[in-house]
């Protein structure tokens, strides 16, 4: 239940970044969101090689590419 509860908080966090300051083509949002994503990757990703789960990992590839594309064509206007 707490997982939930963070999760919820972060969504909602993360929903009203990308629908207000990201939207209006703030740096700092597409920055942190940015970030955030980078973090993420490589903590999951490396805990999941680290305590035998690959396939977890390999999951993560495919998901941050369809984060990333889009957070990186927002950098390109």
């Amino acid at each position: 239940m707490v997982l939930g509860a963070v999760m919820a908080g972060w969504t909602l966090l993360m929903i009203q970044i990308v629908r207000g300051p990201l939207r209006e083509g703030s740096d700092w949002a597409r920055t942190f969101i940015t970030r955030s994503l980078i973090l993420w990757f490589f903590l999951d990703t490396g805990m999941s090689l680290v305590l035998g789960y690959p396939n977890h990992a390999l999951f993560n590839i495919p998901f941050a590419i369809a984060l990333g594309i889009p957070l990186y064509s927002l950098s390109k206007k």
